[in-house]
């Protein structure tokens, strides 16, 4: 080793094909979705992945790709604030990289996002082997050896390829995006804390990945992450004796410098949500998690559901349970991770286990996320980390007594391979029974036995190795490691494929095709038969959308009469399952159809009576009370063409309006309307007022008033004008000030000290 801890150039060649290799496995993995062959490629399984993360991307590429900033989307839920919504991770830099790149190479689609999400797998790989030899070199005193280098490898391939991340996070992709970062974040963090010193510049380099991370647009995950980090922080501090004082201080610089680098898309969010339907969840919402059987999964993968995102690998779940047994150094280090295994995976059960609901009850930050079994993160990675110290331990030399345990653990490895072997006879006998059809629950079982077996069988043949052949490191690290890959790749590789190729999942139905085609103002109604976000893939303004936030006021607008509802709306075409909209009061005709199966279709309606986009009203009603406003919308006697309804008083009061409203150009972020009144009168834009829209009339700014619960609308004076909406939110403003600030504050500060060190 080098002064600082810095290895001769000659001994780099390891780390250097190691990181090549977790960043060519996710290739590997995931062969079916990157393959060139049309025949042979599939993609990630409909639902979120293409549903709403590929809508919302594509969104976002278009109105970058004509340099606009995506502030408003105006394709869903009647117009949607779309940089607020933390999941479009507008900001988010990979995702900027893959959309620049896809444009060099023809435009972005739905394999580009797989790509981002493949190469996501990468970093994971990656950022787990650097922080993890690092870790494993430090706490075990042995300095960067053959031995860490490859226990750290173990390590990555568990957290990387673990039935974690190849689960949920496949399809949720900013679950993916921000977990993957949590390495990385402990590594830079860790080295804040050196020889009873607290390296500043190091805790402002964790805060800015820490950043990132909060850009990758999930704040539940983001939690986990933050929450980890500090434990990690005050573990090393208290290791390396640092005052209380200079510990407070570094994370206070760690969480200034995340916090600011991601103020651009944390202040909007904030926002959104004060106002979003979220603050109306009861404990009942957030207390979901695993049920009680999950467990099981760590030996029996799919035993329970699709998923198995607490199955690590048999391997790696004995060298776990072996590390405190076989460990002689590092032994702080391996109590902090089964530590924080233990509190991650009762926080995964939610309300099924009475500890959330304490969380619940007195940590509020605990009471603002739902799907609790997203903690299983801090599981895996906490497990991974436990099998590199576990396989460090079986690769050392050991005395007397350890290795005793070692025979022990060797013994009760084979009887394990026995006894499984016998529990296959078992279920395969009972299939028999039941003539070995090809559903009987008793073939999955003996399926997973027989798996079972053989990597209980692998575990006790690396473990005979170890102690009868003598085998040098490497070679036991390396058998190791292929048997984590095995197990691995054959239990996760297809959890999240399908052979449907992503083009097929971002098709049209035909049945758009006439809707498409009209170059009229309109919206749409879709009735549970398109993906909530369908219009941003098609480009289509639709009604209602898919996300986990959405404005209050609108959810309660939607409980108005369909009929009332389509007709304040905009509405032209109504997508749905009903064969007549008579029933509704609504006089229709059917456009298209398509039949779904023999006893389902879905029908086009075309409305009779379409509402336009904006209208001149001169009666206005002052109706404080949302409750007594929806009241007023939906009475039969309210003329939604003539009359709005207000919450404070308006300078208008002229039911002979006569005049007229022509729509002069449109974008994502705002609209101009060139308006003929004959006297003064309320122009309502039938779409959803959010702070920070401005409205211009004659280029001069105008109030603007929240008409029919939802609406925005402005004052008119009498005559020919033009009004502009424009979508300009001061918070966004304050936010982008705020981050490039840090940006450039972080930069200076990291100039200073290359200088310094320099001199």
């Amino acid at each position: 080793m080098l002064p600082g801890g810095t290895e001769p150039v000659k001994n780099r060649l390891p780390d250097a094909t190691l990181l090549a290799l977790l960043l060519a496995l996710p290739l590997l993995f995931h062969w079916r979705i990157l393959a060139p062959g049309a025949l042979d490629r599939g993609s990630f399984p409909s639902g979120d992945f293409a549903e709403q993360f590929y809508a919302f991307a594509r969104f976002a590429y278009n109105e970058l790709s004509h340099g606009r900033v995506p502030l408003w989307n105006p394709y869903t839920y009647a117009g949607h604030p779309f940089l607020a919504d933390v999941q479009s991770a507008v900001f988010y830099p990979p995702s900027l990289l893959v959309m620049l790149a896809a444009s060099a190479l023809g435009g972005f689609s739905l394999l580009a996002l797989e790509w981002q999400a493949v190469l996501h797998f990468s970093q994971a790989g990656i950022f787990t082997y650097l922080f993890a030899r690092d870790a494993l070199a430090r706490m075990s005193d042995v300095g960067v050896t053959t031995r860490v280098r490859g226990a750290a490898f173990l390590a990555a391939l568990v957290f990387t390829f673990g039935g974690y991340l190849t689960s949920y996070p496949s399809q949720q992709l900013a679950v993916l995006e921000t977990d993957v970062w949590l390495p990385l974040v402990l590594l830079v963090l860790g080295r804040t804390y050196r020889a009873r010193t607290v390296g500043s510049g190091a805790a402002l380099a964790a805060g800015f990945v820490f950043g990132i991370a909060l850009l990758a647009g999930h704040p539940q995950s983001a939690l986990y992450v933050g929450l980890a980090s500090a434990a990690y922080a005050l573990f090393t501090a208290r290791i390396e004796r640092v005052s209380w004082r200079a510990l407070l201080v570094s994370l206070g610089l760690f969480g200034v410098a995340a916090l600011g680098v991601s103020a651009i898309q944390w202040l909007p969010s904030f926002e959104f949500m004060r106002l979003s339907s979220r603050q109306s969840l009861s404990y009942d919402d957030y207390a979901r998690g695993f049920d009680l059987l999950d467990p099981l999964q760590m030996l029996l993968p799919g035993s329970v559901s699709a998923y198995s995102p607490l199955y690590a690998g048999i391997v790696p779940l004995a060298l776990a349970l072996m590390a405190p047994a076989l460990s002689r150094h590092g032994r702080r280090l391996i109590a902090f991770w089964i530590g924080l295994a233990v509190v991650a995976l009762a926080l995964s059960f939610g309300g099924n286990l009475f500890f959330y609901p304490l969380l619940y009850l007195f940590a509020p930050l605990f009471a603002l996320f739902r799907q609790q079994e997203r903690a299983a993160f801090l599981f895996s990675f906490a497990l991974a980390m436990l099998a590199g110290h576990g396989a460090l331990a079986l690769c050392a030399p050991l005395p007397r007594g350890l290795h005793r345990r070692l025979r022990a653990f060797s013994g009760w490895a084979f009887r394990a391979v026995v006894l499984t072997a016998a529990f296959f006879v078992l279920l395969y006998f009972a299939w028999m029974v039941a003539e070995l059809k090809h559903d009987s629950p008793f073939r999955e079982a003996s399926e997973r036995a027989v798996w079972l077996a053989l990597m209980l069988g692998g575990l006790a043949l690396l473990l005979a190795f170890r102690l009868r052949m003598r085998w040098r490191s490497a070679r036991l690290l390396a058998l190791a490691a292929v048997l984590v890959g095995l197990d691995l790749f054959t239990v996760n590789w297809q959890t999240n494929f399908q052979p449907l190729p992503p083009e097929a999942q971002v098709q049209p139905p035909a049945y758009l095709s006439l809707i498409q085609a009209d170059a009229s103002e309109f919206r749409t109604y879709n009735e549970y038969r398109l993906f909530g976000n369908f219009g941003d893939t098609f480009d289509l303004a639709d009604t209602w959308g898919a996300s986990p936030l959405r404005l209050a006021a609108y959810e309660q607008f939607h409980k108005l009469p369909l009929a009332r509802v389509w007709g304040l709306l905009n509405v032209k075409y109504v997508i749905t399952w009903r064969q007549s909209l008579a029933e509704l009061g609504v006089m229709s005709e059917v456009i298209a159809s398509q039949k779904i199966s023999d006893k389902e279709s879905t029908y086009v309606h075309r409305l009779a009576n379409v509402a336009p986009r904006a209208a001149l009203v001169g009666v206005v009603d002052v109706v404080p009370g949302q409750a007594e406003a929806m009241a007023r919308l939906g009475a039969p006697e309210f003329d939604f063409a003539r009359q709005a309804i207000v919450p404070a008083p308006v300078a208008v009061n002229a039911p002979d309006i006569r005049g007229g409203v022509t729509l002069l150009s449109r974008t994502a972020n705002g609209s101009t309307w060139q308006v003929n009144a004959s006297r003064s009168a309320l122009l309502v834009l039938a779409e959803n007022d959010y702070p920070g829209w401005r409205a211009l009339v004659d280029g001069v700014d105008a109030p603007i008033a929240c008409a029919n619960v939802i609406m925005r609308a402005v004052v008119v004076p009498a005559g020919t004008h033009r009004v502009e909406f424009v979508f300009d939110p001061p918070v966004v403003k304050l936010g982008a000030a705020i981050s490039l600030f840090t940006l450039a504050a972080l930069g200076a500060v990291a100039l200073w000290s290359r200088r310094r060190h320099a001199a």
